[in-house]
């Protein structure tokens, strides 16, 4: 039986209080902006794809009209929170030339299966740069990803999130970027900053002030009692969030 590392341990455990906060009527679906991004347009395209493999779960694909992205993007979801719930900024930073993918996991929950984008990255052998990353719970994932593909991975991506001990990238050949927000209850920066330890030294932080945990993505049901309020909206929080990410994506 494998151990699980006491970092992970505490992630989990407040992951897990976090989704218990929530009103038994409210879970982490969609909010209206969101589903509204899944729409094609004069600039992007969106795809939806069922994978039988994964009993029909599904990967969500946006793409620049423009001409053929290089580098690509797959994204895991926080805890219990719906992949669509991150189409709004899937869509931006398709809009700025890069592929991002939304996976669709098991009970919405990323740790239960993140080795789901080795069957994204086989799908699309033209992309010769990939990054993985994740938002919250969805970050542990893709770290632990990451950790077992440093041929195939490039860089990964980090939204109010860092690595367990037992996947810590201190030491890949990888780039990172760590977004986190000042009123984030949840992963606040001072507990970011403490994981610096586990990332590369040339990592890029970047911190949102007046953002929290809930706007790093759109979905409903709040985190309360844990997370801190937002004193920036959503919109503005995305925006900052997705100029992070592509001038990211743009160095690698």
């Amino acid at each position: 039986m494998k151990k699980i590392s006491i970092q992970t341990l505490a992630a989990l455990a407040v992951i897990s209080l976090c989704m218990a906060s929530c009103k038994p009527d409210e879970g982490h679906t969609p909010l209206p902006e969101a589903l509204a991004a899944l729409q094609s347009d004069n600039d992007v395209l969106c795809s939806h794809v069922p994978v039988e493999a994964w009993d029909n779960d599904s990967y969500y694909i946006f793409e620049p009209k423009a001409g053929p992205a290089s580098t690509a993007l797959i994204f895991y979801g926080g805890a219990d929170c719906d992949a669509r719930a991150y189409a709004p900024m899937a869509r931006e930073i398709a809009r700025a030339g890069f592929m991002m993918v939304l996976v669709k996991m098991p009970e919405d929950w990323a740790l239960k299966a993140p080795e789901r984008a080795a069957a994204v990255m086989e799908a699309f052998p033209a992309i010769s740069v990939w990054a993985i990353g994740g938002h919250s719970m969805g970050g542990i994932a893709a770290c632990e990803f990451a950790k077992e593909h440093l041929t195939e991975i490039a860089a990964v991506v980090l939204w109010a999130s860092y690595p367990s001990n037992k996947n810590k990238l201190d030491q890949a050949e990888v780039k990172a970027l760590s977004v986190s927000a000042t009123n984030d209850g949840i992963y606040p920066p001072k507990t970011i900053e403490k994981s610096r330890a586990m990332l590369p030294a040339d990592t890029v932080y970047v911190i949102i002030e007046g953002g929290n945990h809930q706007q790093f993505g759109w979905y409903t049901g709040d985190h309360e009692p844990i997370d801190g309020e937002a004193t920036i909206s959503r919109d503005n929080q995305m925006t900052q969030i997705v100029h992070a990410t592509v001038l990211f994506l743009e160095s690698l």
